[in-house]
């Protein structure tokens, strides 16, 4: 045996660093599953079904039938004895596998919830805060505001920390009691593992342990990039040098350099790692030597000791072990993965893989290449929530957010070139505003997003390439009844409200009903905030008639322009669509 009892182990095969197409860049969208952690229970059982039309049950990694056509919905996997299964109304409910068949836990039901990796575990209700559960339901501690900030966010617990997001964007983390341990002093933080956390802040990298000292950190230049966490108490880190030349490297816990190499790092594990160059893969030992090469194949470790899958040039994965003999002499369909830098580490241990037969046909693999059972599905390796967002959120801080002002807002005022918005919306080729009279794009809120047009009076690009000169006369946001916003229409209407009502030079002109309230900026600005059944819209408008179009667009109510996507200009030939 090379690598000895790991202990840290993912589903289908360490961290694939995959090379992205920039030189130097992991491409994180393609990181394969993640790792158990320490002290912790895994995985035991995966949610089946048996036929296509069928009803979920249970079947434990060994094969072993626990229950069969109970749900409609797909449940979690197993952890802990514990899982979720989301109801009729699309909210978590909680179950047990203490007995023979699945028993509900608690009363509450959850909009956020993540898996017990621990004996602690935090979920959201609608409208509540963040909340610790024990395993019988029971909460332990709420988190809203840390720091004299509110809490946005927090994933799962990885090694007794979870990662917390404020609502200034800076993450820390809390332990299991809800206690600030590490300061959210970061930019990004990534989970917890091998003692290890990894953070930006600014330009530089920042390794961390698990008190939030800094251990080292890395200046990071063009080409700099690296794995989200420790995996065999290493990190995977690129470098640019030589002319560009691709440098990888293994840095240990203590930030020295442990193994260098040329190409892409796609995986290590232990004392191996696989490395690609040019049209193929190598798989080296500690010494750099060459233990098995390819040409147009791919290699990852495998969740399975001693154990790899080789992907031919048709897809097809083959179980092979580390001499690059065959394990069943049986090539898969697919392997089943899991891809989230943020999430939960987990493992359904070392001896078992989840592989697909066929069509319609999922097994459950072991070291030797047998499969078990199959079954029509194994399910998705459905892990619950990634980050549990709070629900009671600070509309009034949120709003803030708009900067608005008699001048405009988000930064941008009536005087900004239409250059100037368009790089607010992230698309600045002007040729694909010929013939648009307005520039949209979407401002996230907290967990929240709103979609803020920007209205000009004549076209704002031409075909070849340049922006007209014209500034903006009319802004418009859009709080649609969705994410945190929904059913809080009139939370937002009286929020929005009191947030113009306080502003420097505004003055309340009228109400338009319950619906709708004028006010004006001086002798040419003007705006409403309005309401119906879509949601929440604010309006500002330029010019020496703003303040009649303003109550125009307040008294027409529902009856208008509210439900076709465009509030003005209705002679306009053509709408950009919300689709950015």
């Amino acid at each position: 045996m090379l690598f000895g009892k790991r202990g840290i182990v993912s589903i289908v095969g360490g961290l694939a660093l995959m090379a992205a197409g920039l030189i130097g860049y992991f491409k994180y969208d393609e990181i394969v599953n993640g790792f158990d952690f320490f002290s912790t229970g895994n995985i035991s059982h995966l949610p089946f079904l048996r036929t296509e039309n069928g009803k979920w049950g249970m079947v434990g990694i060994d094969g072993s039938l626990l229950f069969e056509g109970c749900f409609d919905n797909e449940p979690t996997v197993v952890v802990n004895n514990r899982f979720y299964v989301k109801n009729k109304d699309g909210l978590w409910d909680l179950y047990s596998i203490d007995s023979s068949k699945p028993e509900r836990v608690g009363q509450s039901s959850y909009r956020y919830a993540a898996l017990f990796f621990m004996d602690v575990a935090p979920v959201v209700r609608p409208n509540h805060c963040i909340e610790i559960i024990d395993r019988n339901g029971r909460v332990l501690h709420q988190i809203d505001k840390l720091a004299g900030r509110q809490v946005l966010r927090i994933s799962n617990f990885s090694e007794g920390l979870a990662v917390i997001e404020l609502d200034n964007h800076q993450f820390g983390a809390v332990d299991t009691t809800g206690q600030l341990i590490i300061q959210p002093n970061y930019d990004v933080l990534y989970p917890c593992h091998d003692g290890r956390l990894i953070a930006h802040s600014s330009n530089k990298m920042v390794v961390l342990d698990k008190f939030g000292t800094e251990v080292f950190s890395r200046i990071m230049k063009e080409g700099f990039s690296h794995a989200p966490y420790y995996k065999d108490a290493s990190l995977a880190v690129m470098y640019l040098r030589d002319s560009n030349v691709k440098k990888w490297a293994l840095l240990n816990q203590a930030g020295y350099e442990i193994r260098v190499g040329d190409g892409d790092l796609v995986d290590f594990q232990g004392e191996m790692v696989i490395v690609k160059t040019k049209d193929h893969q190598s798989l080296l030992n500690v010494k750099g030597e060459t233990i098995l090469s390819v040409t147009g194949q791919n290699f990852h470790f495998a969740s399975m000791e001693d154990r790899i899958w080789r992907i031919d040039a048709t897809g097809r994965y083959h179980l092979i072990d580390i001499n690059g003999r065959e394990k069943g002499n049986a090539e898969f369909f697919d392997v089943l993965e899991y891809k989230n830098e943020y999430h939960p580490f987990y493992s359904t241990g070392d001896e078992v893989a989840v592989v697909s037969t066929g069509m319609g046909q999922w097994g459950l693999l072991n070291t030797e290449g047998r499969v078990n059972k199959e079954y029509y599905s194994l399910g998705s390796f459905n892990l619950a929530d990634c980050w549990i967002y709070n629900e009671q959120i600070d509309l009034d801080y949120l709003i803030s957010q708009l900067l608005v002002s008699s001048r405009g807002l988000d930064g941008l005022t009536f005087d900004s070139p239409a250059s100037e918005v368009a790089l607010k919306s992230g698309d600045t080729d002007a040729s694909n505003y010929t013939d648009l009279y307005d520039i949209r794009y979407v401002k996230s809120l907290g967990k929240g997003a709103v979609t803020i047009v920007v209205d000009f009076s004549d076209q704002v690009g031409y075909p070849d390439g340049t922006f007209t000169d014209m500034t903006p006369d009319y802004f418009e946001v859009r709080f649609d009844e969705t994410g945190i916003f929904y059913r809080k229409r009139n939370e937002i209407f009286e929020a929005l409200n009191r947030y113009i009502s306080h502003l420097h030079g505004v003055e309340h002109i009228e109400n338009q009903g319950e619906n709708a309230i004028v006010y004006r900026f001086g002798d040419r600005v003007s705006c409403v905030v309005y309401r119906n059944q879509f949601g929440v819209y604010l309006m500002m408008s330029l010019g020496e008639d703003s303040e009649s179009e303003m109550k125009e667009i307040a008294q027409d109510g529902e009856n208008e322009q509210l439900d076709d996507d465009s509030f003005r200009n209705e002679e306009r030939q053509y709408e950009r669509s919300d689709t950015d």
